[in-house]
């Protein structure tokens, strides 16, 4: 049974997600991991270990070569290993970065058909449990996003350890090598995401329901048992907090800026997650950043959910003394989905690929409760085949669910597309699209966009930087978005510009100058090199020359901006690079 089931799950998870090797990188996939220099050599490693690592909020493009970093704002090394390995094998085809996902994907459906058949004792349940983990839906944001491959490499990690860990104490004679093995996967689990954390919590929770003389054992055998687990997992908040400090969390304010709206929030978010996973139809792409709108109907958002999880938790209560499997997958979800469960806000409050590995728990329950539906038709005398077509429909829908969401993941396009779509007032699903369509040259619909972002409230300084530059062709609106953020340098990039391609040098002058002490760009410094060659000043030009040679990371672009200094000493034409 075994070996049929590792290939069934090859199979129908590879065939589920196969048209998803095609696509291409996603959202800020470009940005942290493609365009970024720090994964473009392998002598960058050490750097993992460095302050620099850390970015902070977003990658500056201010940042000098010296200073470049990882991309990420929680110390991830582990992770980052995996870009820098990925990079090296293929450069810049996104094929095989999704193939590494998916690999990881299908890996982690195999061990956790052998973590429950080694908690359940039925092979029935664990396969069509780990059958429905690795082909829901809820799992294609995880296996499509290259940037979101921590879920998947921690899930990876944690599976190995627990597995390590349940050998480990079922071993007559405790062999060591299972005990250190399962600490070092766990340590790796940690370094790849904080959520590892909770892992603890977990085995303290399954030797509660099944063995409870295990927690009466004497504390030297207690410490031998989890002392190596705690000490880690103190060392990991100490790195955490106070070497390579994430220093976003103390930035974080209550959604609705009260305790009401935030505690609402959290639970309405419970509750749409319970949804997507119950009824995989429903699962949509979320936005990027994104936290459900829980304004309208606040009160009966607020009560329902109080409501539903007050049912979840006693039915994990009733389960204890009827099911205690139920009662402990179902505690199993309630764990891991702790560390993102905003009672410290996140900076992206609610996202599928959250779910990743409290879903085993979620879908293991639903086995268990699927299972008994099918004995009972049994008991009734009913065809065994009513059973089997119930489990064969909801695999349907979740694989047919499953490919859909994988096509809109193909490109940025197709995921800001859906996303207008499905949240027509969602800001940053206007902005998306927008930008996608000025990279293409569409500046009528990106300014439709761009303005539908400002309607719907927008503070972002890019969207009004956007908006100008789509409405080029009307000066007196553009310039008055523009001068909105008057502390944001790109929009003196595209004034300059404007006025370098009319030879207007003279204007153009202190509007490159401007953008350049705000925010060193290659655009900026292209464009600047020409206004200081037409106004003869080559002292200025080779100063700025050198300027850029630690600000600009692309070698071909240091070489075009070469060129624009040689080739501006005798044209007459000023050169566009566009912006």
């Amino acid at each position: 049974m075994n070996k049929k089931a590792i290939v069934l799950f090859i199979l129908v998870t590879a065939l589920t997600f196969s048209n998803s090797l095609f696509n291409n990188f996603v959202g800020d996939d470009k940005e942290f991991i493609l365009e970024n220099p720090f994964y473009h050599s392998l002598k960058n490693i050490p750097l993992i270990f460095e302050q620099s690592y850390l970015t902070g909020n977003t990658i500056s493009y201010s940042l000098t070569k010296d200073e470049i970093s990882s991309g990420e704002v929680a110390y991830r090394p582990v992770l980052s290993l995996t870009y820098f390995f990925d990079y090296w094998l293929w450069k810049t085809n996104a094929f095989g970065f999704h193939l590494h996902n998916l690999t990881l994907h299908i890996f982690n459906v195999i061990l956790v058909y052998f973590l429950l058949i080694r908690i359940l004792k039925n092979n029935r349940i664990a396969f069509f449990s780990a059958l429905l983990f690795g082909i829901h839906p809820v799992q294609t944001e995880a296996v499509n996003n290259i940037g979101y491959r921590t879920d998947i490499l921690f899930s990876f990690f944690t599976l190995l350890s627990l597995h390590l860990y349940f050998t480990w104490i079922n071993t007559q004679h405790k062999s060591g090598k299972y005990y250190f093995l399962s600490h070092l996967f766990y340590f790796l689990a940690l370094f790849t995401k904080e959520a590892g954390l909770v892992m603890p919590i977990l085995i303290l929770a399954y030797h509660g329901h099944f063995q409870k003389q295990d927690l009466r054992i004497s504390p030297r055998s207690m410490f031998s048992r989890y002392g190596g687990y705690v000490l880690i997992s103190l060392f990991y908040v100490f790195i955490y907090f106070k070497v390579f400090r994430n220093i976003t969390i103390a930035s974080h304010n209550f959604f609705g800026e009260n305790i009401f709206t935030h505690a609402t929030t959290m639970l309405w978010i419970f509750s749409l997650y319970l949804r997507d996973l119950c009824l995989p139809f429903f699962v949509k792409i979320i936005p990027p950043l994104y936290a459900p709108d829980i304004q309208s109907y606040l009160m009966a958002k607020a009560v329902s959910s109080v409501l539903l999880l007050v049912l979840f938790l006693r039915t994990i209560q009733r389960s204890y003394h009827t099911e205690k499997m139920i009662s402990f997958f179902l505690l199993w979800y309630l764990i891991y989905l702790l560390p993102v469960a905003n009672f410290i806000p996140l900076d992206n409050p609610m996202s599928h690929r959250f779910l990743y590995l409290p879903t085993i728990g979620f879908f293991a329950a639903v086995g268990i409760l699927i299972e008994k539906l099918c004995n009972q038709l049994k008991n009734l005398n009913i065809s065994p085949k009513i059973g089997t077509f119930i489990k064969l429909c909801i695999v349907g829908i979740c694989i047919n669910s499953t490919i859909t969401l994988n096509t809109y993941w193909k490109n940025n396009i197709s995921v800001a597309d859906i996303l207008v779509e499905n949240y027509p007032k969602n800001i940053k699903s206007h902005r998306m699209l927008g930008l996608e369509c000025f990279k293409r040259g569409h500046y009528q619909k990106a300014g439709k966009l761009f303005t539908k972002c400002v309607t719907l409230g927008s503070k972002d300084p890019r969207d009004f930087h956007l908006l100008g530059i789509a409405l080029l062709d009307k000066p007196g609106e553009a310039d008055t978005f523009f001068k909105r953020f008057p502390r944001y340098g790109s929009p003196y990039v595209v004034l300059g510009r404007k006025h370098v391609l009319n030879k207007e040098y003279e204007q153009a002058l202190p509007l490159l100058e401007k953008s350049i002490e705000l925010t060193p760009t290659y655009i900026g410094i292209g464009y600047l090199l020409q206004v200081y060659m037409r106004l003869d000043q080559p002292m200025n030009a080779r100063s700025l020359m050198e300027l850029a040679k630690k600000f600009v990371h692309n070698e071909g672009q240091i070489r075009i901006l070469q060129m624009i200094l040689e080739q501006q000493r005798n044209s007459l034409e000023p050169i566009d690079i566009g912006l």
